[in-house]
Order: structure tokens, then C-alpha cells, then sequence
């Protein structure tokens, strides 16, 4: 396989969580990384890129998971391919898992400021379950 430069940022771009702040981590799907490639000025269709991403799924450098989403602006579910690289799918799922549960931590002691301040106050049976899955990451990194 040839590697062009498209591939190779394709998989940087899966490889890093620089675009953590705007679009969220990996794994993510075609048409997230066409908006990240055309932010750096690289212009492909959602088709090029989800082709790329077929053929270096083909040869094993990166592999996806399928999930139902419905959060699409569309009433309708749809079925979304999210990639990410070869063995790096779980890394991403926790780095995921630990960043909602530092949310809710946030929440629960600083509170929301967008319609006015607010805070979710969190039972102490789930403050404790939350704390011990976050030293349950902390302890298995």
C-alpha cells in the first residue's frame, strides 16, 4: 500500500486528540474528519475520505465500531462508523467515560452558568461510584 499524504494525516488525525476542544476525541467518523481536514485546507468528499478509510481498514492499520445514533438532525436513526487505530478503539472509550465523569463532578460542585447558575447535585451514593471509577482509571493507566 502506498501511503499518500492523505493517509498519513487521516491517521494522525486518529492517532492524537488535538481537536479534543472542538469535534471530541476518537474514534471519529468520516464526515468529522472531513471537517477537520478542511479546516486545515485539505479539500475531500465525505466519499474520498470514507474510501481511505476502507482501504486502510483493508490492511489493518485501523479498524471502526458501529453504533446507532440519533442525535443526527434527521427523525430517523442512523447507523454511524466511528475509526479509530488498530487497538486503540478501548483506550478511546475510556478517555471518553473519564471525561463525562469529570463532567458530572464539575457539575455537581461548580454548577452550570448557561440559563442562569444551577448545580446537578449528585446523590452520595453516586458521588462515591464515580469517585471509585475515576481511581479505578487513575490506578489502570
Amino acid at each position: 500500500m502506498l501511503m499518500t499524504p492523505n493517509r498519513a494525516r487521516i491517521l494522525e488525525l486518529l492517532e492524537m486528540d488535538s481537536w479534543a476542544n472542538e469535534v471530541g476525541i476518537p474514534p471519529f467518523t468520516a464526515s468529522t474528519l472531513q471537517y477537520i481536514l478542511d479546516s486545515d485546507g485539505v479539500t475531500q468528499s465525505v466519499q474520498q475520505i470514507h474510501r481511505t478509510l476502507k482501504d486502510l481498514e483493508q490492511h489493518g492499520l485501523i479498524e471502526h465500531s458501529t453504533r446507532l445514533d440519533r442525535d443526527t438532525g434527521n427523525p430517523l436513526p442512523q447507523k454511524l462508523k466511528k475509526y479509530a487505530l488498530t487497538g486503540r478503539m478501548q483506550h478511546w472509550a475510556n478517555e471518553a467515560e473519564i471525561n463525562e465523569l469529570k463532567y458530572k463532578l464539575k457539575q455537581h460542585h461548580e454548577g452550570s452558568a448557561i440559563f442562569g447558575a444551577f448545580q446537578k447535585k449528585l446523590s452520595p451514593n453516586e458521588l462515591r461510584q464515580i469517585e471509585q471509577r475515576l481511581k479505578f482509571f487513575e490506578q489502570n493507566k
